[in-house]
């Protein structure tokens, strides 16, 4: 049985927060956020959390299963960009395409939906299968954050990659 790939709604918060919880606590370098830091959120947090975002969630047998966001930039000089954050796919449902049908969808909507050019995200030089899927996606690495995080006394970089939709620039 397939995922089913769907834009997440504010009424769904409470099963959004624990999917985002157990991703901080199996992957934590995946997130510059920590399960401590998220624990204690409101309804009120996490709604405007959904609400500022595109926020897609993959569904299987009506459980949450994988999920990322799309970050919309605000200035008038930064519109036509977004940041993709927060990815994650549930380990037992991991290397099933889950994570590369989540962001495709996301890169469909935002090509198909906004005036954005381009997509921007940072990613733990520590999460390799997560590289691997983003350059599949046409993601480029553009640079590296030394020390961007620290979790648990360890800092780590972060690769920072970006998709520019050449078609969509004028």
């Amino acid at each position: 049985m397939e995922p089913i790939i769907q834009k997440l709604s504010p009424e769904n918060w409470k099963a959004f927060q624990e999917i985002r919880l157990k991703a901080l606590r199996s992957d934590p370098l995946a997130f510059s956020s920590s399960y401590e830091e998220e624990i204690d959120r409101t309804e009120e947090f996490v709604k405007r959390k959904i609400e500022s975002s595109w926020t897609y969630v993959a569904v299987l047998n009506n459980q949450f299963i994988g999920m990322v966001r799309v970050v919309f930039e605000s200035g008038k000089q930064l519109k036509h960009m977004v940041s993709i954050v927060s990815l994650f796919v549930d380990p037992e449902c991991r290397k099933k395409g889950i994570g590369l049908a989540l962001v495709k969808k996301a890169i469909a909507d935002i090509h198909d939906s906004s005036p954005v050019i381009k997509a921007n995200l940072v990613v733990n030089v520590a999460q390799k299968p997560a590289i691997a899927l983003f350059k599949k996606l046409g993601f480029t690495e553009v640079g590296i954050s030394h020390k961007a995080v620290n979790i648990n006394g360890v800092y780590y970089d972060h690769l920072l990659m970006e998709a520019i939709f050449k078609d969509k620039l004028r």
